[in-house]
């Protein structure tokens, strides 16, 4: 059998249908990252016709999206709480998740912290919502067309997805290599602690409520802040405000901190973030 080493990806697309020994498949697969995709068995199954053209749209997700990879060792150290047996001669950052319904000033909160205290990281979420006004790609979020987001789902590479008010949302993997450098913090909805808690212990929930001592009472200062926005139409806003009822349905019983948001005093709740997380640490 031919030596794998002398097997480039050139090769085993361009040959694939006369080379079909599973072995050989199995390990160009694995090393180019294609069996995150599809399993050797289900390759194989695949009609000979067919799999040139699925490699060759592989290799083009590949190369567009190789920020996104990330190796299966990495994968295993920053994700290690899949992985007790293995040793990090450095104790990785906390990951901190910050959450709260539409209009209440997360992404506007998160950024102010970190502009005060930029030893903690910002973890930048995927999406394929459109950029806003004063955004920027690969920091305000990463923006993708709905195919690329959708192949980083299908390939594992996202640790969470959220689908709301027409786009989806997800925290790619490779963001977790933040860790190594300290604590970080990602927008993100209350359901996402159990998701995070999978792979990383000591995973903390901050949700940021408008006032109001009621569900009804918060959900119309949600309105309000919407509306005033001037972004969107009527029906998106009731649409955002129905979704977060569900998102936000259990968020008393899962935050391990709350933070009440006034409006118009971004100050007030930035104090209150920097005082959870030094209090916390």
């Amino acid at each position: 059998m031919e030596n794998i080493t002398n097997f480039t990806s050139r090769d085993f697309v361009s040959e694939l249908p006369v080379r079909a020994e599973l072995r050989k498949i199995e390990k160009a697969l694995i090393r180019d990252g294609y069996d995150r995709l599809m399993t050797v068995e289900q390759f194989v199954s695949t009609p000979p016709e067919e799999r040139l053209s699925a490699l060759i749209k592989f290799e083009s997700y590949r190369i567009r999206l190789s920020k996104f990879y990330i190796s299966t060792n990495a994968e295993r150290v920053l994700l290690n709480h899949l992985h007790p047996e293995i040793a990090v001669s450095d104790p990785l950052g906390k990951l901190i998740i910050v959450s709260g319904p539409s209009g209440v000033g997360k992404d506007t909160l998160i950024q102010k912290f970190i502009e005060k205290n930029p030893k903690i990281d910002k973890v930048v979420t995927a999406t394929t919502r459109q950029m806003r006004h004063g955004e920027q790609a690969g920091v305000s979020y990463h923006f993708l067309s709905r195919e690329e987001f959708e192949f980083l789902h299908s390939a594992k590479l996202l640790m969470d997805r959220l689908d709301f008010v027409s786009n989806s949302y997800g925290t790619p993997s490779t963001e977790m290599r933040k860790r190594e450098r300290g604590d970080v913090l990602v927008n993100a909805v209350p359901a996402t602690k159990q998701a995070f808690s999978r792979f990383i212990e000591d995973v903390k929930l901050i949700v940021i409520m408008p006032e109001g001592d009621t569900t009804e009472e918060r959900e119309k200062e949600i309105y309000k802040r919407l509306q005033g926005r001037g972004l969107e139409s009527e029906e998106s806003i009731v649409r955002r405000i129905s979704e977060d009822r569900v998102n936000f349905h259990d968020w008393e019983s899962m935050a391990d901190f709350t933070i009440v948001s006034h409006s118009g005093d971004i100050s007030g709740s930035l104090i209150q973030l920097e005082n959870i997380i030094k209090n916390n640490k």
